[in-house]
């Protein structure tokens, strides 16, 4: 997983803005996107309550189903539609729309279903930073990047990011693909092209 399809491109913006101008331009955006990716985060943030409390036997298991997990990469899979209409309306680029097409072909094949325990954490842990983000962008973007609050926002958006995205992201992928490669190895698996994909 990597950054969700608006602040990438729309961070890129904010920084390189160097008129108010630019700034009226890309506000728009910012506020189409930002509630929309923050409500995505929040929903994600059950998969890890979720997660807590599931018994500690269901974890590695690849094929067990979980309603809520069901529900919640239904709801992520619209978002990504979603950040699709978004990237094409505002111009984020093709960075964001290979994103939100990789995003969505991990999330399809979720829901066979593959991975629910597992994947209801990740998807929760990853979108930890959203919020943070999205309001440390729209800060910045009214022009207060130089008050205390923009500046604290900024630094606890960096910690959280770092911890959610390289700390936890990093590890879990091994251990991730190694589990789906002996999966596959073992001839249990019910695709090795899904397999595969999601290993990549």
């Amino acid at each position: 997983d990597g950054t969700p399809p608006m602040v990438l491109p729309l961070g890129t913006v904010a920084v390189s803005s160097g008129g108010a101008g630019e700034t009226m331009v890309v506000l728009p955006a910012v506020w189409a996107a930002g509630p929309v990716a923050v409500c995505h985060a929040l929903l994600g943030f059950s998969g890890i309550l979720a997660f807590l409390f599931s018994h500690p036997k269901l974890m590695p298991r690849a094929y067990m189903y979980s309603g809520l997990s069901q529900f919640l990469f239904c709801c992520s899979l619209g978002y990504c539609l979603w950040s699709l209409r978004a990237a094409a309306r505002y111009g984020w680029g093709w960075d964001a729309v290979v994103f939100c097409v990789g995003r969505m072909l991990l999330l399809y094949f979720a829901l066979h279903p593959f991975y629910h325990y597992l994947g209801r954490l990740h998807l929760g842990i990853t979108e930890l930073p959203v919020p943070l983000l999205t309001v440390t962008l729209m800060v910045q973007l009214l022009g207060q990047s130089e008050v205390r609050l923009h500046k604290a926002l900024l630094t606890v958006s960096a910690a959280v990011f770092t911890g959610s995205r390289v700390v936890f992201t990093l590890p879990f992928s091994f251990y991730w693909a190694r589990h789906m490669l002996r999966l596959a190895q073992a001839r249990k698996a019910h695709s090795p092209f899904i397999v595969g994909v999601c290993v990549r």
